[in-house]
């Protein structure tokens, strides 16, 4: 099992986050300018601790090896000195002792290469995502011998767990589908979704939840990339970073915190 790292947040700043805002109207029902006095943002300490762990790698080629099936000819062309990749981010908010959590809030996650030239190619959870699946839905999401990932609109008809693949809080089955001959299991965890890639083979997420059971839950990102053929590693940065809102003497106001930046290395699986 990967390395878990524990970060505690830097000082709080001001944020203007007009998402955040519209969900905790929405949670609270209230004006979108004014509404009752709530002290709780006073605090300036962050009442939550984030835990991570390096991402895991996986070539996709293997996978599919492992599920029994190669990859086309006519994909390999296509990629040319190039391999896809999967990677795994795990992310987890740890409430602090003797702190209440906040009913709302945003979670970033980002993470940027910088050994290697890449290019992403998918990401998931997504900003359409939430218009498909209900929180705390499980679905069989479908990787394609090219990196796509994929919710398909028919489910898949899962056979065995991949033998020999073990990915912390991810599982990974071969199926009877002529597009994907991978899938992994996934669940969304989040109310809504804000993501796009970076260059270099990064990627972005902003995640947004409300108090519905779901407030510390584990968190899978996942993300795939194109790496040069010959690549035995690569190094990543990860930046993390919490946001919440309250009401200040009337006043809609947001808080932001940053974590310190992680750097692995991670080897190609």
């Amino acid at each position: 099992m990967p390395e878990l790292v524990r970060l505690a947040a830097g000082p709080p700043q001001a944020v203007d986050d007009q998402v955040l805002f519209r969900l905790a109207e929405a949670f609270e029902g209230g004006s979108p300018d004014r509404g009752g006095e709530d002290r709780s943002s006073e605090d300036g300490d962050n009442p939550f601790d984030l835990a991570i762990t390096a991402p895991r790698a996986l070539d996709v080629s293997t996978l599919y090896e492992h599920a029994g099936q190669a990859v086309p000819a006519n994909i390999r062309a296509a990629l040319g000195p190039k391999r896809a990749v999967l990677l795994v981010h795990n992310i987890t908010p740890f409430a602090r002792p003797g702190n209440r959590p906040p009913q709302l809030w945003g979670l970033g996650y980002m993470v940027r290469s910088s050994n290697v030239q890449a290019a992403t190619v998918s990401l998931l959870p997504e900003d359409g995502t939430r218009d498909r699946l209900a929180v705390g839905a499980n679905v069989a999401v479908g990787l394609s011998t090219s990196g796509s990932l994929a919710i398909p609109d028919e489910q898949l008809n899962l056979l065995s767990q991949l033998p020999g693949v073990t990915v912390e809080a991810v599982r990974l089955s071969a199926t009877a589908d002529v597009r994907f001959a991978v899938a992994l299991d996934w669940r969304l965890t989040v109310t809504s979704v804000q993501s796009g890639p970076l260059d270099s083979g990064g990627a972005r997420w902003n995640l947004y939840q409300g108090d519905d059971g779901l407030l510390t839950e584990h968190h899978v990102l996942l993300h795939t990339l194109l790496l040069p053929e010959d690549s035995n590693d690569i190094t990543v940065h990860v930046d993390t970073w919490m946001r919440t809102s309250a009401r200040f003497f009337g006043w809609r106001k947001g808080k932001h915190w940053d974590y310190p930046q992680q750097k692995f290395t991670v080897e190609l699986g």
